[in-house]
Parts: structure tokens; sequence; C-alpha cells
């Protein structure tokens, strides 16, 4: 398995056959390019006008036959013949004039700033299997495609990317054009990258046997093994989308999600990892991601290709090729692939094993149905959770998208014996709506779970146990509707947890560092989930589970000698949550028990709060640091002077520190020392001030 290049942002997808055929507003001239006349027809009329007009032939050519093409306009190309026919003839009937050759011109065209554009492309690489043509006008410069990494790139595509895909779909006979097996892939400047099935100028009509083309953007060219894996990894995908069509001619009815799913699994199968582990984080991210729906967003691609995946190592290959091909769509064709399998599941219980699968990966069970063995090797997290339940009862109200899940911690304090826990589910609207309701404990290494349909607790309250010594307890909701699999639309529930006689025993109660214990998980989760919680303004709930645990008892310094306000300062950056833990007594000069160094500023930092909110330029956080007590010593000092990890905000932090004389542990030959530094960082402004505090000290 490689370290591949990641694309920041990309494009995948089928383009549609119908957008390929817009034409061009005027002739578009090009050099001479050598093309004969397909041999399945019985000739080929020559016009005067690139239309078709009853009195516009000017000449005809034969099957086979030889022409020079000198320019296009929309579906018609303008051909100069050896017999002296010159004219217009339709672009379906003519086709490049084979063995092609390195240096050879032709046309492409494909989609660019999300128009079509026609781009004359030079042929550079011609392998076993492969053609590639590099955009003569993207990179004129031989400086951005070295040819040394383009040999290597054609080398990836015929030895590795070319062989296993044709083992993973067993496609039988091979996709060709007229005989010819090689497939002809485009690389262009930008991102992401097409499959484009309707036909390229010069290509025959696309109901005959022809394949069109796979394009990949290449945003810096081509120089080095990080970029070669980038391209190689979207000519992965888009080479799954040609085969699809080749095995399914009924792949233009097939649901997006599902297509997307096979093209970005196969390059999952093929271990490129950048982009495969990229697309399982978004997932993984938001979970509440409908699997039956598409978007052209990271998380969308990742839950199609994780689907796939778990289809293809719980069923196996055959039945993941007959999900692939099957006539029916969507979810529809894995219910039809379950029963020809003859398996005990159906569809809506198979894919709330993959909702938990999708949870419990990370524990690596040896149980099959809760691992990815493709992912193995990612150190991936589980998915984000939605809230955790640190007290019984509890009411829960949410929504999620159908075929997506929200999941829920429970942290239930130890029992000395089995207990019954109720649970109420409510749906919106149970009459069409459906929804799987899961209880997972684990145990040793071992996974108890307790699932339920709430179609079958209509307007009952549904009794579960709790097992003594569980490590781990948590539920999965998803709502769906049978009867609608592609609807796309939220579903509202209510769940209500209690525990059946709702005192706690003495020995359960948990001691202020259990309590702690709990917090520390708590901020595990907000630094796991960081992105998604500030994108949904979602700090506040995690915020109110932290301040149930500090009224419970719990200590607001850290866990295991660590320090929660480090944390806050390091990883999470919420002044509001360092403001919480300060308001209820925690010491601001709490450190870890380790120091930092940073690359050209000497000396060592120890990991304080206050130095990890001055590395980042956090002053909401120093201010309420300082307002603490935070003591501030000349390695502070030093660090506000070398600007941080911004190099912004750097007068402002020295201010707010100089300021504050109270904790103050600076010395006169301390600031000149940071001065120093700071002028060496070519920080002069700051120089200035330490220098002028220096002399005031003295």
């Amino acid at each position: 398995m490689r370290h591949l290049w990641l694309f920041a942002t990309f494009v995948l997808c089928f383009s549609p056959l119908a957008a390929q055929d817009a034409a061009p507003s005027a002739i578009i001239p090009f050099q001479d390019h050598p093309a004969r006349v397909v041999t399945d027809i019985n000739g080929l009329n020559v016009r005067s006008t690139p239309a078709i007009e009853n009195d516009n032939i000017v000449g005809r050519l034969q099957p086979g036959q030889q022409v020079h093409v000198l320019a296009r306009n929309g579906d018609w190309q303008q051909v100069r013949s050896e017999d002296g026919s010159f004219g217009w003839s339709h672009s379906d009937y003519l086709i490049d004039l084979p063995p092609r050759q390195i240096g050879d011109k032709r046309l492409f065209s494909y989609v660019k700033s999300d128009e079509y554009v026609l781009r004359e492309a030079i042929l550079q690489y011609i392998g076993r299997h492969s053609y590639i043509y590099i955009d003569v006008n993207d990179f004129g410069s031989e400086r951005l495609i070295d040819p040394v990494w383009l040999q290597r790139l054609g080398q990836e595509f015929d030895q590795r990317i070319y062989p296993e895909t044709v083992a993973l779909w067993n496609a039988g006979m091979l996709p060709s054009h007229e005989g010819d097996e090689r497939i002809v892939a485009l690389i262009t400047i930008g991102r992401g990258g097409y499959y484009v099935r309707s036909r390229m100028p010069g290509e025959p009509h696309p109901t005959r046997d022809r394949i069109g083309f796979i394009e990949s953007f290449a945003p810096n060219g081509l120089t080095n093994d990080r970029q070669l894996y980038g391209i190689a990894e979207i000519l992965t995908h888009e080479l799954q989308h040609l085969f699809q069509h080749r095995v399914d001619r009924r792949v233009e009815n097939e649901e997006q999600w599902v297509g997307e799913g096979l093209a970005s699994f196969g390059t999952l199968y093929l271990g490129y990892e950048s982009i495969s582990f990229y697309l399982a984080k978004a997932f993984f991210a938001r979970p509440q991601t409908q699997l039956t729906d598409f978007r052209r967003e990271g998380n969308y691609y990742g839950a199609s290709m994780l689907f796939n995946a778990y289809i293809y190592e719980q069923l196996g290959r055959e039945a993941w090729r007959s999900f692939a091909t099957h006539p029916a769509r969507g979810l529809d064709a894995l219910t039809a692939v379950l029963d020809e399998i003859g398996s005990d599941k159906d569809v809506d219980s198979f894919f709330a094993d993959w909702v938990l699968a999708n949870y419990l990966h990370v524990q690596q069970l040896t149980d099959p149905r809760y691992r990815y063995r493709l992912l193995e090797s990612a150190h991936l997290s589980a998915p984000a959770i939605r809230q955790i339940v640190v007290r019984l009862p509890a009411r829960i109200q949410d929504s999620s998208n159908q075929y997506a899940s929200h999941y829920y911690e429970l942290w239930i304090p130890p029992i000395v014996q089995k207990r019954d826990l109720t649970l109420a589910l409510q749906l919106a609207n149970p009459s069409v709506q459906d929804a799987w309701l899961q209880l997972v404990q684990i145990n040793a290494g071992e996974v108890h779970l307790q699932r339920f349909r709430a179609s079958e607790f209509r307007n009952q309250t549904i009794n579960a146990t709790i097992e003594t010594g569980a490590e781990r307890t948590f539920l999965a909701i998803t709502p769906f509707r049978p009867d609608d699999r592609s609807l796309i639309a939220t579903q509202d529930y209510s769940l209500e947890i209690y525990i059946a006689g709702s005192e706690v025993d003495a020995a359960e109660q948990r001691s202020p560092l259990q309590l702690a214990a709990e917090i520390d998980v708590i901020l595990d989760q907000i630094i796991e989930n960081n992105a998604s919680i500030r994108a949904e303004n979602a700090i506040g709930a995690y915020i109110t589970l932290v301040e149930e645990l500090i009224a419970e008892g719990a200590t607001v310094d850290g866990a295991l000698g660590g320090s929660f306000l480090v944390k806050v300062a390091k990883h999470i950056h919420a002044p509001e949550l360092l403001a919480l833990f300060l308001d209820n007594g925690a010491d601001p000069n709490r450190r870890e028990n380790y120091s930092f160094t940073l690359d050209g500023i000497p000396g060592t930092y120890p990991a304080n709060p206050l130095n990890y909110a001055v590395f980042f330029g956090d002053s909401a956080s120093l201010e309420l640091l300082l307002h603490a007590g935070a003591t501030v010593d000349n390695a502070t000092i030093r660090l506000a002077s070398a600007g941080g990890v911004v190099n912004y905000g750097g007068a402002r932090i020295i201010s707010m520190l100089l300021a504050d004389g109270t904790n103050s542990r600076i010395t006169a030959s301390g600031l000149r020392a940071a001065a120093e530094l700071a002028r060496q960082r070519e920080h002069h402004a700051i120089a200035d001030m330490l220098e002028a505090a220096a002399a005031n000290m003295n």
C-alpha cells in the first residue's frame, strides 16, 4: 500500500451523453489529422455545408477510405480525400487512422470549468493497455510533464490499474475500439476526472462497439511520486466507470450513488489509499449522510464506497458483480442478489449490519461482520457521536435522513448485576416510516447486540438488558422507508431511555476521578469531530455535558495527571469551554508532563495552557488564563516573540503578556533575548516593544 496524493477537491462523474453533443458556435480549424471512414457502412456522403440537406451532397467516400480532417463544426468535420472530394462529413463515421504514434495530435471534447471545450492533445505514451494524451494547451511547457514520470504513470496503468480492474469486473470481452483494446486517457490541468462515454471527435457512433475515453486532471503537472499516484487514483476511478458501462448495458438507468460507489470502491480495492481513506473519513465525520442520495461531496462518495466494500467483503466478489450489473436499481438490486444467493437477511437487515460495522471497525473484533479488511491499514476513527448520554433517564429528540444513522453513547455507571433498560421510540409518521434501534455493548472484545425494528413496537416500549462489565455501550438509530428507498427526506423521532427501578446503588456512584475520565472522553470526541461540530455549531451541547459532570462532582483539572485546560488550548480552541473549567476552579498553571520544541525557535516550552494559547494566537483564551492567574515567564515571551504558528497578532499578544505583572516571572535578560529572536524573524515592531520593556525594568 502506498501513501498517495489527495486532491483537495474533485469531480468524479459519468458525463451525460447528450451534453457531449453540444455544438460549438463556429468552425474550429486544426492541424491536418489523418482519419478513415468506418468499415460497417455502405458509404459516407461529403456535403458542401455541415448539415443534412437534399441538395448539398458534393461527393461520396468509401468504407475504410483515408481522408484528411481539416476542421470541425459541431457534429461535422471538414474532410479532403486523395481523389479530390472536399466538404463536410458526419463525425460519427470517421475514425483516427491507426496505428497511432508518439507525437500524433488529435482533438478531444471534454468538460473544463463546467463547460465543454474542444482542445488538441498530443500522444506521449503508448503502452500495452493505454494511450496517454497530454493537453497541448495546458502542458505546453515540458517542465510540467516529466517524461520519466509519464512513463511511470503509463507503467502503473498497464501493469496494475488495467489488469486488476479486468480481474475485478471479470469483463469477458474486453472493451475495444474497432479491435484496439487500449484505453485512451487524457491528462489536463484541473481537479478531478471524467469518464466520457459519448463520442469523441473523429470516433464512430456510440451505438457501435466503442468505449469513449477517461480523463484525469493534474493540478500541478507530473514531476514527482505524489503527483503520479494522484493522477493514477483518478484514472482508476474513471476506469471503473468505463468497465461498468461495458458490462452493464443498462448503466444509464442506474442510481448515481451506485455508479459512484462502484467506481470509488474500485480505487479502494486497488489499494489507492489517499483518496479512499479521505472519502471514508469524510463519511465517518457525517454518518447522517443518506446512502441512497448522492451529491458531489466527499461524504456521499465515502458512504457509497464503503457500502460497496461491505457487499464485497460480506457476500463475495460474484455477489458484488451481480449487484453492479443487475437490471434492478439501487437497493432493489441488492434485494434481488440476497434472494439469489439464499441469504437469510433482507436488504434492511444487511444495511443494519453495515451501520454497526462502520462504528465497530476500530475495535478490530474477530467477528467479520464488524470489520473492513480493506481498511485495516487506515487507522480510521469511528463515526462521529451524535450525543453522549451521561445520565438516565434521558430523552432524545432528533431527526435523520433515511438510510443514514445517528450514534448515541450511553455512559451507564458500572453495575453488579443485569439491569432492564426500557426504550420508547416514537416516529413522526409511523404509518409509513420504520427504523432500526440497535443497542450494542462491548465486553472483552465480544459484541452483545440487541436489535429492534420500530414497526414491531408501535405504541409499545422496548425492553432491553444492560449486561454487567460492559466496556462501552451505544445506540444506533437508522430510519428507513421500505416502500420508497430513494426518497430524499428527513424523519423525526424521539427516544426515551430509563433503567427499570431508577435508584442507583451506593456502590455504583462514580468518584470525582471517574467523572473526570468521562470529561476526558468528551474532550476526545470534540477533538476527533471538531470540524463537523463547528460546522453545525454544536459545541454548546458538549459544554452542557461537561457542566453536568462537574455539577456531579468531577475534578476540573484533569484525569490521570493530565490537564483539561491544555487539551482545550492545544486542540479545541474554544474559549467558552476553557472558561467553564476556570470558573469552576481549574488551575491555570497545571501542565502536562512534557515540553515541546519548535523548528527555528531555540529552547523548550512547558506544555501549559498559556503557552498553547500564545502559540496559536488565541487572544480570547489568553485573556481568560491571565485573568485566572496564569504565570508568564521568559519562555512564554520568547514563544510570543517568534509569532507562534500563525505569525499574526504578535504585537497584541506581547502587549497582553507584558501588561499582566501580577504573576510575571519575566526578566530583563529574557526580554532582550526574545527581542533578538524577534529581529532574526523580522518582527521588528515586536522587538522594539520588548527592548523598551527591558529598558524599563532596568
